[in-house]
């Protein structure tokens, strides 16, 4: 689905042009996603940090809290 293309040989001019054009509409549309993804992680103003991690230790789960 988010491949650009699948070229054999012989590679035709018209096939490969496609897959060209195909790559750069790809490429603007994934930085544009990019840069408003960006844009709203630095304009919201919540925070979304976490104040504990689960860490395993051998067969067990263990609650770490950030300040340790």
């Amino acid at each position: 689905m988010n491949s650009i293309d699948y070229l054999l040989r012989p590679i035709y001019q018209d096939e490969l042009s496609f897959a060209i054009d195909k790559f750069e509409r790809l490429r603007d549309d994934r930085q544009e996603l990019n840069l408003k993804q960006i844009k709203e992680i630095f304009s919201s103003n919540h925070t979304n940090s976490k104040n504990r991690f689960t860490v395993k230790i051998g067969q067990n789960l263990k609650l770490i809290n950030i300040e340790d």
